[in-house]
Parts: C-alpha cells; structure tokens; sequence
C-alpha cells in the first residue's frame, strides 16, 4: 500500500512496489555475490614502496602499499581500476559461468589483457618485448606459460622477419 500525499491511501493492485523491491533486492544480492568472487578471484599484498616501484607502480608516498594481483599473470597494479584497465578484470562486469567460474569477459584466472599484448607483441612487428613483459612471461605457471606459449605459436606470424 502507498500513502497518497493527501493522506489518503492507495492500494497496490498490480504489485508494482512489491516487485520493485524484489528486483532491488535481487540487484543487491547479485552486487555482494559479485563482489565477494572478486575478493575471492583477485587477491592483494601489502608491499614496499620500493618493490612496488620496482614492479613499476610509482608515487607510492608511504613505506608500504597495497598492491591488486592479476589472477592471471600475477602482475601488480596499484587499485581495482587500473587491474581492471591492464588486465580487463573488474568487480563490476564479472559473469558466472555454468560451472561456477567467475570471470571478466575472456579474462580471468587463466588470461588477461597484459598476456594478450605481450603475445601480439612477441609475434606481430619487430618482436620485442620490455624486460616487464619478459619478467612477466618468466614468473608465469607453467599451465598459464602453455596457454601463452600456445598463443604467441598458433598466431600468424607478421612484420620484419615473417
């Protein structure tokens, strides 16, 4: 029932209010759930300025920051906005699939956009890789480090050298 502004009241026939709270409920419920698989999908740590400098996140203005994990290739970024920018993982465009896997589009525990990059770096133009992107390839899993591999070798080869 709603109450009219001239203090009369005004029934709900068709259930409308009801099921508008129903739907914010069900838009609540789905926002902590996704939000909970992120916590769960992305970890974090909490590292020096100095080693986060060194994984090139700068400006650091205390002795300790916390740092977001790519689930993927482990690379650090300095907030959820950037992982999501660099690695095209965010809280807000998470999806579940059948199986219960949550993930970001193509991006998740087993890819992300830094892999991808760096395998169209390694097989398109020149070739050359930053020693980020090699640092990066070099503390990949090893079933993570297959799929790259497998990657970079079924692309067709292009630029100088092809």
């Amino acid at each position: 029932m709603n109450a009219g502004t001239s203090g009369t009241v005004q029934l709900d026939l068709f259930g409308e209010v009801e099921a508008e709270e129903q739907a914010q409920l069900a838009q609540a419920a789905l926002a902590a759930e996704r939000a909970a698989a992120f916590e769960q999908l992305v970890s974090t740590a909490v590292v020096t300025a100095a080693e986060a400098e060194a994984a090139g996140i700068y400006n650091v203005k205390t002795e300790t920051t916390t740092v977001w994990i790519c689930p993927a290739c482990e690379g650090w970024e300095a907030n959820d906005y950037l992982l999501s920018q660099n690695h095209g993982i965010g809280p807000h465009y998470l999806t579940r699939d059948e199986d219960g896997e949550w993930h970001d589009g193509r991006f998740g525990r087993t890819w992300c956009i830094a892999l991808d990059l760096t395998a169209n770096h390694a097989t398109y133009g020149e070739g050359w890789l930053h020693p980020r992107q090699h640092a990066m390839i070099a503390r990949l899993r090893p079933e993570i480090r297959a799929l790259y591999d497998d990657a970079v070798a079924s692309r067709p080869r292009r630029g100088p050298g092809a």
